[in-house]
C-alpha cells in the first residue's frame, strides 16, 4: 500500500513531476536538519532557456542527502524519455553549453536529468551517464561536476523512503488510499495549503505530563508535542472541544514558520476515522513498520480504544512509527488522562484574526461581537461570521438572537428542525443508524419530538449540512458542546420531565440512558436538570444506594454528580457509612476506585471538603499501604498537596481535618492523618493521576499559593501543628520526627521558614536526641551547602552541631543502624578526600567499627543496644559494627554467647544476624580455631542453627566448613533456601570439587 512504482511516476503530469522532485529534496534536506528554503523550483519543463527545474544550496560542510549528492545540485526535470542524443540536445542546445551547467561545475555541484518516461537497465544507463559525460568533455573543471541520470524507477525508489510523499503521489495519480491524505490543509480543505496560523501570547494548551505548570502558549505547546513525535514509536493524545481547532494545530507541527525544528512533512499521513479510511490504521502502521519507513501517522476523530490498540503497535521495537490521536468528543467514554495534550478555547485575539481571515468583508464591531458570543469555539465563529452579508450588522444583536442566526444561517426558519437539534441534544450522542430492535435509539428520540424517525434522520441530515451535527461511524452529536447544552436546556424548558424520564430512562437501551446522563451532567445551571437528578438520588431514587448499582447505574451517578454535588455527596455518605459496606471492605470491587474519585471531586469546595475527605479516609483506611493500582490512598493523600490538590480548602482546614483523624482512637484515621501531614510537608515533585473536570462547571487544580507569602504561610501552619503535636507529647511524637526529617532538605531550601523549622528542631532536640534529623541536616550540608548564603549555611552548621548525637548508644545508632545509603552524610570530610565516595564510605566504615570496639568494652551499653542491633530491619552497616565488636573484646567466646542469648530474645520473624557475621568474619582471622568450634557448636543449636549457612558465609567455607553444612542439611533446622546465600561473592570457590558436588546436588 504504501509501495510506488515506476509505472506509478510515469503518469505524473509536467508540472507535478516538478513539485515532486522539489518535495522530494525538502523532505531528504529535513531529514538532515538542513533548512527547506534551500530548495527552488520554477520555470516550465521545456523552457528554452535552460533555467533548472530545481536547485538546491546548502552549506557545503553540512552532510549531503543521499539523492542530493552535492551541496549545490540543479534537477533537470522531463517527462519525456531522454535517450543520449536528447540528453545532448538538452544540455548543449545549438551546440553551446548550458550556462547553469558551467556554474554549478565552478560551485564542485552536481547536474542531474529526471525522466518519468524512461525505464533504463544497466547499460542505457551507462549510456545515458556517458552522454552528460560527454556534453561536458570539453568544459572547464569538468571534474568537478557530479553527473547522474534518475529514471521512473529510481525516483519511485527515492519516494518510497517517504511515505508521505507516496501519499501525495497515488493521490495525484488518481489512486489515493481511501481516507488517507498526504499532507495538507486537512481542517479547511478549501484553503490554501500554506494558510498562515494564527497564534497569540494566550495560554491554552496543557501537557498533562507536567500538570503543575498549568497552560501553555500554543508555540511551546507545539513545540513540546515536536519533541515528542520526533522520535520513533512515540504516541501523543491531542483532545479538546469539538471546534477549537485540534486539526489545524497539529497541521501546525509540520509548518517551518512556526517555532523551531518543525517536523517533516514528507513523513505525515493524515486520516478522519469518520471517512472509513480503508486500509484501517491498525493495518497502515503494521505497513510501515514491516517497510521500517519512518512515519508519523495522524489519526483524527479516534476512539480511546482505538488509539490504545495503535499506540501499543507503535512501541514495536523493530518500527520507525510515530502516532498522534485527536480526540473527537461524541464518544461516551471519558478522554484519558495520561500523556495529553488538552487543546482549551481560543482567546478573543485569535478568533478575531480567524474571522477576519476568512470573512474580511466583517467590519471589526461585527467581529468582536461574533467572538464574544462564540466563548472561544473557531466553529461557532466561523458558521456565524458565515451568515453576515455585506452590510450587515450583528453588533446590537441579543445571545438569542445570535444563536438563532447561528442556527438558520440565513435559511427558512424551520421548527422541526430546532425541535430536532434540541431533542437531539439531550443525549451527548445517539445511533442514527439501528432503528429496530432493543438496542435502538432513533425511534426513541423521534417519539420524544413527536415525529417519524425518518422525518428525524432527514433533519438530522440537515443538521450536519449546516455544520451543526457531527458524525463518526454511525454515531451522530450535536456539536461544539456550547451550543449543545443550550439546546438541550431549551428541551427541558418544555417537555415534561415525566416524559423525557420515561423515554430516556425507563425504554431506552442502556447506551443511550448512559448518553442521557451525561448530557445532564452539563446542565449543572438548569433547575429542570437538577430536579431530574435530585429525584435520581433521593433515599427512593434508582441512585440512591451505590452499594447495588451496577455499572451503569455507577457510570450514571457520576455523569450527573456535577448537576447536584451534595446530594451526591449524601448518596456517597449512606452508602459508605453503613459499616459493611462492599465498597469500604472489598478491595476488588469494582466500583472503588471511581467511588474515590468521585468523592476527590466533590472535594473541591470549602463547603463539602471534610465531609467527601472523610470518606476518602474510609476507603484508604482499608487498603493497605504497599498498594500501588487503583491506590484509594493516594486520592486520599492528593488532596493535602499544596499543588495539584484539587480542592480549595485552605491550609487551616485541612489542618482541622487532620486534627480530627489524629484525636480519635482509631489507629486506621490517626495512620491517614499522619499520611496527609506528611504530605502537606512535601515540596517538591507534585503530580496527580486523576482528573480535574467536573461536568460543565468551571474547575481548575484547586487552591496553590499565588505569592511567597502564602508559601510560608502554608508549611509554616503544618509545622506549628507538629510543634503543638510534640510539645504535648502525643503519642504519634516518634513518626512525627522521622516526618520531619525525611522532608526537612526541602523545606530548608524550597519553603522560605528557616526560622520556624528551627524552632520545631529545638522542640524536638530538647524531648530526645534527633539522630534522623541529624542525619537529614547533614544531608542538606552536602547537597545544597554551595547554593546557600553565608548566614543560612551557620544556621543550618548550628543545628547539625545541637543534633549531634550526644553519646555513645545514640552515635551507635546512628552509624551502625541508620540507612546503607545515609555512609556519604555520617563521614567527616577531610582534606581533598571529601567529595571522593569510595574513601567516604570507608570512613563511615572505620567509624562503625570504632564504636563495635568501644561498645565490647562497655557491658552496659552493649545489652541496652544488643535487642536493636539484633532486630533492625536494613542491614545498614551492622557487619562493621560487628566486626569492631570482635576488635575489642578480651573474650570473644564471651561476647558470642551474649550475642547468642540477645538473639534468642528477639521473636524469630524479626531476627537479623548480620552483627554475628561481622564478628564472626573478624574472630576468623583473628583466631581460626575459636571461630571454627563457635561455628561447630552452632549446627544443632536451636538459635543459631537456622542461621548456620549464613554464619558459614561470613568466613572462608574449608573442608570442616563444608561438613558443617552437610550435617545442617541433615539435622534440618536451617530452611533449605538460606543456602542459597552460598552462591554470592564467589562463596564456595575455596571448596573441592567433589566436596562442592556432593553439597549442590544435596542442597537442589
Amino acid at each position: 500500500m504504501f509501495d510506488i512504482v515506476g509505472d506509478d511516476i510515469s503518469q505524473l503530469s509536467d508540472a507535478d513531476l516538478r513539485k515532486l522532485v522539489a518535495r522530494l529534496c525538502i523532505a531528504d534536506l529535513i531529514c538532515k536538519g538542513l533548512p527547506a528554503s534551500a530548495v527552488t523550483a520554477g520555470g516550465h519543463q521545456d523552457a528554452p532557456d535552460g533555467g533548472l527545474d530545481v536547485r538546491v544550496e546548502f552549506t557545503s560542510d553540512a552532510p549531503s542527502p543521499d539523492f542530493i549528492p552535492r551541496s549545490s545540485t540543479g534537477f533537470q526535470v522531463k517527462v519525456p524519455d531522454m535517450p543520449p542524443a536528447a540528453i545532448r540536445k538538452e544540455m548543449r542546445p545549438k551546440g553551446a553549453l548550458r550556462p547553469v551547467i558551467q556554474e554549478l561545475a565552478d560551485e564542485a555541484g552536481a547536474y542531474i536529468i529526471v525522466s518519468s518516461s524512461g525505464s533504463t537497465a544497466d547499460k542505457a544507463l551507462r549510456d545515458r551517464r556517458k552522454a552528460m559525460k560527454d556534453a561536458i568533455a570539453d568544459m572547464a573543471s569538468s571534474e568537478n561536476l557530479h553527473v547522474d541520470f534518475y529514471d521512473r524507477e529510481r525516483l519511485a525508489h527515492w519516494v518510497n523512503l517517504h511515505p508521505g510523499i507516496v501519499s501525495w503521489v497515488r493521490k495525484k495519480i488518481g489512486k489515493p488510499l481511501k481516507g488517507w491524505q498526504p499532507y495538507g490543509n486537512w481542517s479547511a480543505p478549501t484553503e490554501p495549503e500554506d494558510s498562515e496560523y494564527l497564534t497569540d501570547l494566550h495560554c491554552r494548551l496543557r501537557d498533562s505530563r507536567f500538570p503543575r505548570e498549568g497552560s501553555l502558549t500554543i508555540e511551546v505547546g507545539i513545540q513540546r508535542i515536536r519533541e515528542v513525535l520526533s522520535q520513533p514509536s512515540a504516541a501523543v493524545r491531542l483532545i479538546g472541544l469539538s471546534g477549537l481547532g485540534k486539526t489545524r494545530l497539529v497541521q501546525a507541527l509540520f509548518d517551518e514558520r512556526i517555532g523551531k525544528e518543525a517536523l517533516n512533512p514528507a513523513r505525515v499521513i493524515y486520516t478522519d476515522m469518520s471517512d472509513g479510511p480503508t486500509p484501517s490504521p491498525q493495518d497502515v502502521i503494521r505497513e510501515l513498520i514491516q517497510t521500517r519507513n519512518r512515519a508519523i501517522v495522524i489519526v483524527d476523530n479516534c476512539l480511546p480504544e482505538t488509539h490504545r490498540s495503535l499506540a501499543k503497535a507503535c512501541r514495536n521495537p523493530a518500527g520507525m512509527v510515530s502516532i498522534l490521536t485527536i480526540e473527537y468528543d461524541v464518544g461516551e467514554d471519558i478522554p484519558e488522562n495520561t500523556e495529553v495534550f488538552r487543546l482549551e478555547p481560543a482567546s478573543d485575539e485569535v478568533i478575531e484574526k480567524l474571522i477576519a481571515h476568512r470573512e474580511p468583508h466583517i467590519s471589526q464591531v461585527n467581529r468582536r461581537r461574533i467572538t464574544q458570543f462564540s466563548s472561544g469555539n473557531a466553529r461557532v465563529a466561523l458558521v456565524l461570521a458565515r451568515t453576515v452579508k455585506h452590510g450587515d450588522t450583528v453588533s446590537n444583536l441579543s445571545d438569542r438572537e445570535l444563536f438563532t442566526r447561528l442556527f438558520h444561517q440565513g435559511r427558512t426558519e424551520d421548527a422541526q428542525l430546532l425541535l430536532v437539534a434540541e431533542i437531539c441534544s439531550l443525549v451527548y450522542s445517539f445511533d442514527s443508524e439501528t432503528i429496530s430492535g432493543e438496542n435502538a435509539e432513533l425511534p426513541l428520540l423521534a417519539e420524544l419530538a413527536d415525529m417519524s424517525a425518518d422525518s428525524l434522520y432527514r433533519r438530522a441530515a440537515e443538521l450536519k449540512a449546516r455544520d451543526l451535527l457531527q458524525q463518526r461511524g454511525q454515531w451522530r452529536a450535536i456539536l461544539p458542546h456550547a451550543l449543545a447544552n443550550k439546546l438541550a436546556r431549551q428541551a427541558l424548558e418544555y417537555i415534561r420531565p415525566e416524559r423525557v424520564t420515561s423515554l430516556l430512562l425507563e425504554k431506552a437501551p442502556a447506551r443511550l440512558i448512559k448518553s442521557f446522563s451525561r448530557r445532564l451532567g452539563y446542565l449543572h445551571d438548569s433547575e429542570i436538570a437538577k430536579k431530574i437528578v435530585d429525584d435520581w438520588l433521593r433515599p427512593e431514587g434508582i441512585l440512591a444506594d451505590i452499594n447495588k448499582l451496577s455499572p451503569l447505574g455507577m457510570d450514571m451517578l457520576r455523569n450527573v454528580a456535577p448537576v447536584s454535588p451534595e446530594a451526591t455527596l449524601s448518596v456517597l455518605e449512606r452508602g459508605l457509612n453503613s459499616g459493611n459496606s462492599a465498597i469500604v471492605n472489598d478491595l476488588h470491587y469494582t466500583h472503588r476506585y471511581n467511588v474515590a474519585l468521585l468523592a476527590k471531586s466533590l472535594a473541591y469546595g470549602e463547603e463539602l471538603f471534610d465531609r467527601s475527605a472523610f470518606l476518602l479516609a474510609l476507603l484508604a483506611n482499608a487498603e493497605p499501604e504497599n498498594r500501588k493500582h487503583n491506590s484509594t490512598r493516594d486520592i486520599f493523600s492528593g488532596l493535602f498537596q499544596i499543588y495539584l490538590s484539587g480542592t480549595h480548602a485552605r491550609a487551616t482546614q485541612r489542618i482541622a481535618f487532620i486534627y480530627t483523624l489524629l484525636s480519635g482512637n482509631n489507629q486506621h484515621f490517626s495512620e491517614c492523618g499522619l499520611l496527609a501531614l506528611d504530605i502537606m510537608l512535601k515540596t517538591g515533585r507534585f503530580s496527580s493521576s486523576t482528573t480535574f473536570e467536573f461536568g460543565a462547571r468551571p474547575r481548575n487544580f484547586g487552591w496553590q499559593p499565588a505569592t511567597r507569602e502564602e508559601v510560608q504561610n502554608w508549611y509554616s501552619s503544618a509545622l506549628n501543628y507538629i510543634g503543638v503535636l510534640l510539645k504535648n507529647d502525643s503519642p504519634f511524637s516518634d513518626r512525627l520526627c522521622l516526618m520531619l526529617a525525611s522532608n526537612f532538605r526541602g523545606l530548608w531550601t524550597r519553603a522560605d521558614i528557616c526560622e520556624v523549622l528551627e524552632e520545631v528542631v529545638e522542640k524536638i532536640a530538647a524531648r530526645q536526641p534527633w539522630i534522623e534529623g541529624w542525619i537529614s541536616v547533614r544531608t542538606t550540608i552536602r547537597f545544597d551547602a554551595e547554593a546557600m548564603n553565608d548566614p543560612l549555611l551557620e544556621r543550618l552548621r548550628a543545628l547539625e552541631e545541637r543534633l549531634n548525637p550526644p553519646d555513645l548508644p545514640h552515635q551507635v545508632r546512628a552509624y551502625a543502624l541508620s540507612r546503607q545509603w545515609d555512609a556519604l552524610d555520617l563521614a567527616d570530610s577531610e582534606g581533598n578526600d571529601s567529595d571522593n565516595p569510595s574513601v567516604q564510605y570507608k570512613r563511615t566504615e572505620e567509624k562503625t567499627k570504632n564504636l563495635g570496639r568501644a561498645v565490647a568494652q562497655d557491658e552496659g551499653v552493649l545489652s541496652t543496644l544488643l535487642p536493636e542491633l539484633l532486630s533492625h530491619e536494613d542491614s545498614g552497616r551492622l557487619w562493621w559494627f560487628g566486626f569492631g565488636l570482635a576488635e575489642g573484646t578480651n573474650d570473644p567466646v564471651k561476647l558470642w554467647k551474649t550475642l547468642r542469648e540477645s538473639l534468642s530474645t528477639v521473636a524469630e520473624n524479626r531476627r537479623n544476624v548480620q552483627t554475628l557475621r561481622g564478628f564472626l568474619s573478624q574472630a576468623g582471622k583473628a583466631s581460626p580455631a575459636c571461630t571454627a568450634r563457635l561455628l561447630d557448636e552452632a549446627v544443632s543449636d536451636p538459635v543459631l542453627g537456622p542461621w548456620l549457612p549464613i554464619l558459614q558465609s561470613s568466613v572462608e567455607i574449608d573442608e570442616r566448613g563444608v561438613d558443617r553444612l552437610l550435617t545442617s542439611i541433615n539435622i534440618g533446622l536451617s530452611p533449605i533456601w538460606r543456602f542459597g546465600q552460598l552462591a554470592l561473592g564467589r562463596m564456595t570457590d575455596p571448596i573441592p570439587l567433589d566436596k562442592l558436588s556432593s553439597l549442590l546436588t544435596i542442597i537442589l
